[in-house]
């Protein structure tokens, strides 16, 4: 056997090796085209993004647009009004000039007893007893003279209308207080959701022809120290209370066919959602029932601000001045003495 290699073969290497030197070095060139093309493309865009953004200046402000009114901070006033005074029933209608009144006030309401303290013990110092509704509404305003329903969380069944609205037929005296829409956030284990609170009001309030707004006031003029505390005032119907400055909170609007309005805001008001600045009513009067559009007046720690113990009083005058008949119908009297021998 020979050592000696094949010239063929020797040929057969040297073509590979020159063909696989020329694949590498053309795909070498690839890679460095390719790079480079990439290079000038990546160096374009940084150009455009360069001479196309615009220049700021750090000292320069580019939001040119105005915030919303009631955001504005030289638009709000920053001085709370003074808290002082105490909730007392008028002399007229205290337990020893009217007898004693049975008040009764709805048990769904979102306010706490606690928080209508101040209601509360006005009412009871002037002789008068307080009661909180039971599943039973029609039970609960047998024997009652008034019914307040404060923010209620549900709205009344049919029945409870009806029981309602022959209650004042009969000279009972009614207060309604709602509240706009407030969204809430609710927390359930480790989730959150925005929730729509809103005062269930509807049902009773359109029986007598009232409707509650479901819009917020704010006035950044004349306020209680925030945009949202809108100051009120009597109006000049006969019913009207005589107060200048009532302080309400998160306050709406309400409308009554047929009725008068007896407390409304100062003319600088506005309703949120492109409202105009108005006067607004916010307490309105029909026959024996009142309507208010707000609680939180009415609540620890708010009741005496400006003049609101006197709006407070007002209130439970215009309950306690109702002439309810009596409830149940009285048994006939016998027509003998029973001893009577039958002829015939």
């Amino acid at each position: 056997m020979s050592d000696a290699s094949d010239p063929a073969d020797d040929a057969d290497a040297t073509d590979a090796e020159s063909t696989d030197t020329g694949v590498n070095s053309a795909i070498q060139s690839v890679f460095v085209v390719g790079g480079v093309a990439l290079l000038v493309v990546f160096a374009a865009i940084i150009g455009a993004s360069v001479v196309g953004a615009p220049t700021v200046d750090g000292d320069e402000d580019t939001n040119t647009e105005e915030p919303p009114a009631e955001y504005q901070p030289d638009a709000v006033v920053a001085e709370p009004i003074a808290s002082e005074g105490t909730v007392a029933v008028p002399e007229s209608a205290r337990a020893s000039e009217v007898g004693q009144k049975v008040v009764v006030i709805s048990s769904d309401s979102r306010a706490e007893p606690s928080e209508l303290r101040p209601l509360v013990a006005a009412l009871v110092r002037a002789g008068h007893e307080v009661r909180f509704a039971d599943t039973s509404l029609q039970s609960s305003l047998d024997g009652a003279d008034a019914f307040l329903r404060i923010d209620p969380r549900s709205e009344l069944s049919s029945s409870g209308v009806e029981a309602v609205r022959d209650f004042t037929d009969e000279g009972g005296r009614v207060i309604m207080v709602g509240e706009p829409a407030r969204v809430r956030i609710t927390q359930t284990g480790l989730f959150a959701s925005l929730t729509t609170q809103r005062s269930q009001t509807t049902a009773l309030a359109a029986e007598y022809g009232i409707v509650f707004g479901d819009r917020y006031l704010y006035d950044t003029a004349q306020n209680d120290g925030n945009f949202k505390n809108v100051l009120a005032s009597g109006t000049t119907a006969d019913t009207a209370p005589a107060v200048d400055q009532v302080a309400l909170y998160t306050a709406t609007r309400i409308e009554a066919r047929g009725g008068s309005a007896v407390l409304r805001t100062s003319d600088t008001t506005e309703l949120s959602g492109d409202g105009p600045a108005d006067s607004y009513p916010v307490a309105v009067r029909k026959d024996n029932v009142v309507a208010v559009g707000d609680k939180t007046f009415m609540q620890s720690g708010r009741h005496n601000v400006g003049d609101n113990e006197a709006f407070i009083a007002y209130l439970l005058g215009f309950a306690l001045s109702g002439d309810r008949g009596p409830t149940f119908a009285p048994s006939a009297e016998p027509s003998g003495s029973g001893n009577e021998t039958a002829t015939g």
